[in-house]
């Protein structure tokens, strides 16, 4: 999910810190950004704004730093604030407001010293609040440094495990309002671990780690391991409740335009967060139109989707509900994470859709407490 959102980058006291080509949120096939000059390549601090003395003069198109080499800028241009005068002076320099667009990633190269209080870079809001933040790691040369600054998912970590796994995982915010957090007591939750890889097309792949099937308690809820009509496979389904679950499914297209799994679910189809393939446009996408906002800071749930090539003309998904949390993961190549608050108590159904689509396989699970 991609979200539109009004941000700034600041240096704060940045003495020895260097930032170049700080944004790169474009959409697919830009060529510009939304800043007017994000890597200082007019050779001054145009569209910036500055505090203190610590970036007078800091704009420059040295390749290296005098005792060594090289800082390895992208352009001609970077920011040095040792050239503004040595490492006394301090302030800040902000950049513009701008609006977060395209796949919602913010890239800047950092260098200098390690100090994440007095040397960094950050990405604001418009309020202040720091979204994250890059230091230095006491070397001139640039590094890149990429954040995902699309409120969903924060504090990303990851790690190879002893079986060799490349694991990754995160924060999903949860996107309710203040009051709801409050009367809650809690707020936000882990993301599933993911394990990543790489495609023979040389595209990342991802999917979750195989030790989530130990959260499955009980024997499956539905086993379906032949093709069946959705018919048949809904008249299955009809009995399945929950807002805890795990379901496995794949879908043959066959002569569906769009077809999909709808999730928490009321009978009457009053509410329902509905996860589908669009064959035309080739996207996968989730419309939560009808999701229920109930305590969501977010009035308005809308539609979201993204390019997916079907495998073999089957659409296989893995789909994890934990309560208002839904994670969908697309033939371990795409995922989607997103919320849905009902208003309803009996929203909690599963069903299918999509004429002309067969079910090949589908299993559905319930799922335990990670703390039990």
């Amino acid at each position: 999910m991609t979200r539109s959102s009004l941000l700034r980058l600041l240096l704060a006291l940045a003495i020895c810190l260097g930032l170049t080509s700080p944004l790169m949120t474009q959409t697919a096939g830009a060529t510009g950004t939304t800043l007017t000059n994000p890597g200082f390549e007019s050779g001054d601090l145009s569209g910036w704004t500055t505090t203190g003395t610590a970036f007078n003069g800091a704009v420059s198109d040295d390749p290296g730093w005098g005792w060594g080499c090289c800082f390895n800028q992208q352009g001609s241009y970077h920011l040095w604030g040792f050239a503004a005068g040595g490492d006394a002076p301090m302030g800040t320099v902000t950049s513009e407001a701008f609006t977060l667009t395209g796949t919602g990633m913010v890239s800047a190269l950092v260098s200098g010293g390690r100090n994440e209080n007095d040397l960094y870079v950050a990405l604001t809001t418009l309020d202040g609040t720091v979204l994250h933040k890059a230091t230095g790691t006491d070397d001139e040369t640039y590094r890149r440094v990429i954040r995902d600054a699309r409120d969903h998912f924060t504090g990303p970590s990851g790690t190879v495990d002893d079986k060799g796994r490349s694991l990754v995982f995160s924060i999903a915010q949860d996107r309710r309002t203040e009051r709801a957090h409050y009367d809650a007591g809690w707020a936000h939750n882990a993301g599933l671990p993911i394990e990543l890889s790489m495609r023979p097309d040389a595209d990342l792949g991802f999917r979750p780690v195989e030790e989530v099937s130990r959260l499955h308690t009980g024997e499956p809820l539905l086993d379906i391991s032949e093709p069946t009509s959705l018919t048949d496979a809904n008249a299955r389904l009809a009995g399945i409740k929950g807002d805890m679950l795990h379901i496995k499914l794949t879908l043959e297209r066959g002569s569906a335009g769009t077809f999909g799994l709808d999730v928490l679910r009321s009978p009457g189809d009053e509410e329902r967060t509905r996860l589908f393939y669009d064959a035309p446009t080739g996207q996968l996408g989730v419309d939560r139109t009808r999701s229920g906002n109930n305590s969501s800071a977010e009035p308005h749930l809308g539609i979201h989707k993204g390019p997916l090539t079907l495998s073999n003309g089957s659409l296989t998904l893995d789909v994890f509900l934990d309560r208002s949390m839904i994670e969908a993961y697309a033939n371990n190549h795409k995922s989607i994470t997103t919320r849905a608050y009902p208003f309803r108590q009996d929203s909690l159904g599963l069903r299918l859709f999509g004429d002309g689509s067969i079910v090949k396989s589908m299993t559905v699970w319930k799922m335990g407490n990670m703390t039990d």
